[in-house]
């Protein structure tokens, strides 16, 4: 206290404006001198004396006296932006340094991305604003997050006694131009996904969230939600609460849209949701009942010896919208669906139940992992011992998979905590190594592959359509075979839907344009939105619409298209092939390239496989830039042999699956643009089978 009180008075004979000093003890107020107490760096880069902490460089460090008289002097000439300015420009050596001028109002979305995006809470940006409202000129920063973030001061929740809950209702519209407002460029027509699904807020509360979430299939953003109900329970009145969103869409639907003078078609696209909530929406009994099937007419049987709903039959008569809005079917209906009044709208084939989520990781693909580990599948064959189960998640856990791959799969032990992605990669990369390996009856394994096989085509972007009838004919005798090796009792309502799955994946495309993992996503992230128990829907609301009223550009942050190169290479690195190369060609060398969606890093063996456009499997040893030509060559070798991995049902070449035993040829200077896809490789540690197996990553495979 007593250096602040001896400033003062050398302010005051030094004769400094009243404003300048309000400037000086505004600074000491905001707690920039907490610790160091009196320094303030000058247009003549000088500095007041440091009582609490001494400078780095002791032999730079004036006296107090002369620091006086030259503070006096300085800040008469200065304003609080120039303050703040040479405040922040002090380097280690307490010499100044020229900074670039910040743009306030850059800053101050910069500041709202950043909040927004971590989710930092309003008493935080509340104290970082006030540190920083002191280096900013012109009052560019508010005092307070809520303006920052755009925070409604009222939110409407309307509460009614016959949803038992209240509803918030942000609005179609409103959230699609919110989503709109900042992209460059916005093609005539776009199409739009719906979920609804349920949410519990915590394990200790009954409150449950039903968020009515929409996404735009043409662009890459995150859903938003279009309104949410909050209540004990599902609501009691399911057209009450999708009433306000259906009179919204139809509105949509019928007047489209005008952004940036640009008028634009929206088109209803799908409904993506789980088998109950698709029950649920649709106003139809639940997928235990005996005409539960949303697609076809069959009539389930009840097995009294398992205690379940089966659906054996496979070639039932198909249901049709015009049935559907008849009731022609009474056991299907419990009552009649708001969702009907939606214009254009099918009411059977606009509610695929080819979610990969529900339907294939978590459902197909778990029910069979679960079955072979615990051996509840009625098959003595089909059934792991414990010393295989420990092998297995030792395979799983030792195998290295592209770093594309975030999620790394856990073993046996955990299954029953593993993740729908977790699920995914075993199906996509490992099963058909692990089965191979680990079955000692082949038939289970040869049984599998139609399965396989089937999703593979399903799933990917590079695909004939004319293909899917080769994957239906797959999926009909997967579904013959399981019948005959585990017992018709497998078919639960999950199982029968695979009949169906071809239907929808012709209608919208790969199965991964109509799952449910973005919106699982969007679940989690409203999730931890909630800070407290006390009015949960309110602060939802709230960051919701910070979130949707503050979108970034969309076409800058999903831009996946960039090419980016990263470690530079030693020339110790390099062979004397391509030593001569790059002397010969002024090549800089790298060792990893970003190339929009996924990576290639040569100095990791996950990551330096790809598949040319001629089929051949190749190990990238560098990557070359010609920097006159501004263009990228890939230096590696080609494998010598790639044979198919199995034959039956398709050859496994027909969907780019090689084995190998990782022989090569001598490497060479390949052309960027000869490049497929990248691969997955999985070495077997196995004397039986082949020394490696290659994959496509199948998210980089596109249509060429």
């Amino acid at each position: 206290m007593s250096d602040q009180r001896t400033t003062v008075q050398t302010m005051k004979r030094s004769a400094v404006s009243i404003s300048d000093f309000e400037i000086w003890r505004k600074i000491q107020r905001n707690g920039s001198f907490r610790i160091k107490k009196a320094k303030l760096v000058t247009g003549s880069a000088d500095h007041i004396e440091q009582p609490a902490e001494p400078s780095i460089d002791q032999r730079h460090q004036p006296q107090l006296d002369q620091d006086q008289h030259d503070l006096a002097e300085s800040t008469s000439a200065m304003d609080s932006g120039d303050a703040a300015q040479h405040y922040f420009s002090e380097s280690e050596d307490d010499e100044p340094a020229d900074l670039p001028e910040q743009n306030p109002i850059e800053l101050r979305e910069e500041l709202q991305n950043w909040g927004i995006e971590h989710q930092i809470k309003h008493s935080a940006m509340n104290a970082l604003l006030k540190i920083l409202k002191v280096f900013v000129p012109n009052n560019a920063l508010p005092k307070d997050s809520r303006t920052l973030f755009k925070t409604p001061a009222k939110i409407d929740i309307s509460s009614d006694p016959e949803l038992e809950g209240k509803y918030w209702h942000y609005g179609l519209q409103k959230g699609l131009l919110d989503l709109l407002a900042k992209a460059e460029t916005i093609p005539e027509q776009l199409s739009i996904n719906i979920n609804i699904d349920g949410l519990p807020i915590s394990k200790s509360s009954t409150t449950n969230f039903w968020p009515i979430l929409v996404n735009v299939h043409e662009m890459k953003q995150a859903p938003f939600a279009a309104g949410i109900f909050c209540g004990a329970s599902k609501p009691k009145d399911v057209n009450k609460f999708l009433n306000p969103f259906v009179i919204d869409l139809n509105n949509v639907l019928q007047e489209g849209l005008n952004v940036k003078d640009k008028h634009i078609t929206i088109k209803l696209r799908c409904f993506i949701c789980d088998t109950p909530a698709r029950s649920m929406l649709r106003g139809v009994i639940g997928h235990n009942g005996y005409g539960s099937c949303l697609k076809c007419t069959t009539d389930g049987e009840y097995s009294y010896e398992f205690s379940k709903m089966i659906f054996p039959q496979l070639n039932a008569p198909l249901r049709t919208d015009a049935d559907f809005r008849s009731k022609m079917f009474d056991d299907h209906h419990k009552n009649t669906s708001v969702l009907e009044q939606i214009v254009g709208i099918d009411m059977i084939k606009d509610f695929p139940i080819g979610d990969a989520l529900h339907l294939i990781d978590l459902g197909i693909m778990k029910h069979f992992l679960t079955g072979w580990k615990n051996g509840t599948l009625h098959n003595l064959k089909a059934r792991w011992s414990a010393r295989e189960a420990k092998n297995i998640s030792d395979f799983l856990t030792q195998v290295e998979l592209p770093r594309e791959i975030r999620r790394p799969v856990r073993g046996l032990d955990h299954l029953q905590r593993w993740k729908g992605t977790e699920f995914r990669t075993f199906l996509f990369y490992l099963s058909i190594i692990v089965l191979n390996k680990f079955f000692n009856h082949k038939d289970i394994y040869h049984h599998f592959l139609n399965f396989f096989c089937a999703i593979q085509i399903c799933v990917r972007h590079d695909q004939d359509p004319k293909n899917y009838q080769i994957a239906r004919a797959m999926l009909h005798d997967f579904l013959n075979g399981v019948k005959s090796l585990y017992g018709k009792f497998m078919f639960s309502s999950n199982m029968h839907n695979l009949v169906h799955l071809i239907d929808d994946v012709e209608r919208f495309g790969p199965l991964d344009t109509f799952d449910a993992y973005p919106f699982e996503s969007k679940l989690y992230v409203i999730k931890n939105m909630i800070r407290s128990g006390n009015l949960p829907l309110s602060q939802i609301a709230k960051r919701l619409t910070e979130i949707q009223k503050n979108a970034t550009n969309i076409e800058i942050h999903f831009n996946k298209n960039e090419v980016q190169l990263k470690k530079k290479a030693a020339l110790e690195d390099l062979d004397n092939k391509l030593r001569k190369i790059v002397k010969k060609n002024s090549l800089d060398l790298y060792n990893f390239v970003q190339l929009g969606s996924f990576c290639l890093d040569t100095k990791r063996k996950a990551d330096c496989w790809i598949l040319t456009k001629q089929f051949e499997v190749v190990k990238v040893d560098m990557i070359a830039f010609d920097s006159k030509d501004k263009t990228i060559s890939l230096y590696g070798a080609k494998l010598k042999t790639q044979e198919d991995y199995f034959k039956k049902p398709v050859l496994s070449s027909a969907l780019q699956i090689y084995a190998s035993d990782l022989k090569l040829n001598p490497s060479e200077l390949l052309p960027l643009d000869t490049l497929r896809c990248k691969m997955v490789c999985i070495n077997t540690n196995d004397k039986n089978l082949p020394e490696s197996v290659f994959i496509p990553l199948l998210h980089t495979l596109k249509i060429t």
